[in-house]
Order: structure tokens, then sequence, then C-alpha cells
């Protein structure tokens, strides 16, 4: 018995969970420095002892814990290898997508020059692949819909090509509009069904 608690012992130090959990506990709190530092290391560890999944999860922490501190080659660097390790996640794809969207937003705060806007293209046109994989996968995320809607009706305007990207755009907006009516007549449901 004796041998069997200091095995688990040696799991637990060895293991990326505490590292995990107390990263997750931090970034709740918003104490995004001391975040970064635990899901670093539990990635790390993953890395030594963990499965695939358990680091792509605290990649996914650690790439949300970037893009709240608007670190956002960082949070691409993790959410994009998140997303290659877990390639249907409607977190890893959705913050993914915003990650690019941030970047771009980024770059025009900078009074953008001609390299700026290539720049802005590029983001954008990642972040608008990404929503729509993310749609594709998970067709009731509202917010992937609105956020997809507003970046082809901004592109459009951008290219020239206003006519179809904002078409599409309406649709999203339309779309997003009906999850969310949808969305708050099951929450007034529930309320009175509660209530019953």
């Amino acid at each position: 018995a004796e041998d069997a608690v200091r095995m688990s012992i040696r799991a637990q130090l060895s293991s990326e969970a505490p590292f995990f959990e107390l990263g997750c506990a931090y970034q709740r709190q918003g104490d995004l420095v001391n975040s970064i530092k635990c899901l670093r290391q539990a990635v790390q560890m993953g890395s030594s002892f963990g499965t695939d999944k358990s680091v792509a999860m605290a990649r996914l922490y650690l790439g949300a814990s970037f893009l709240q501190d608007n670190q956002m080659g960082e949070a691409v660097k993790h959410l994009t290898f998140c997303v290659e390790k877990l390639p249907r996640h409607v977190d890893a794809l959705y913050l993914l997508a915003t990650a690019h969207r941030l970047t771009a937003d980024a770059w025009r705060t900078r009074n953008p020059s001609l390299d700026d806007e290539k720049q802005i293209s590029s983001c954008v046109n990642m972040a608008v692949s990404w929503y729509k994989r993310l749609i594709l996968l998970h067709p009731d995320h509202a917010e992937g819909h609105f956020w997809l809607a507003a970046l082809l009706s901004g592109r459009g305007k951008q290219t020239g090509d206003a006519d179809d990207d904002n078409a599409v755009a309406e649709g999203m907006a339309v779309r997003a509009a009906e999850l969310a009516a949808a969305a708050e007549a099951a929450a007034a449901d529930a309320a009175a069904a509660a209530a019953e």
C-alpha cells in the first residue's frame, strides 16, 4: 500500500495537472502573469509526461491567457498548435479566429502604411478562414456568425467586392440574430419552468 502511495505521489509530481489547474485558476482571477507562468510549466511538463490532448488543452488556456494579455503572436502560436491537435474544438477555433481578428485591429491602430495594409489583409483573411471553419463544424455558434459577418462586411468595403461579401455578411448577421433569439427563448422557457 505504501508503494502505491509513493507511486501516486511521484505520478502527480511529474504531471502537468497541478500547473494546469493553477494556471486556469489564475486566469479566472485575471492574474495573467501567473496564469501564463503556470500554463507554460504545464505545457513543458505535459510535453514530457502528458498526452497530446493534455498538452493541447494546456496550450488552449495558455493561448487564451496570451489573448487576454494582448500578446497576439504568442496567442496565435499556441492556439494553432491546439487546433492542429484538436481540429474540431470549438473554443480553440473561435479563439484562433479571434486572435487573428484582434491582430488585424491592432495593426489598424498603428496609422497603417501600405505594408501594414498587406498585414491587415492577411490577418483578416486568416480570421475569416477560421471563422468559416468554426461555423462549418459548429453551425450554431452565434458569435462566429456575428464576427464573420462583420469581417466580410468590412473586407468588402476595402476590396471593392462589397456586393458579394455584404450579401454573405447579411446572411451571417441574420443567422446570428436567429441564434440569439433562440437562446433568449430557451432561457425564458427555462426560467418559466423553474418558476413552476
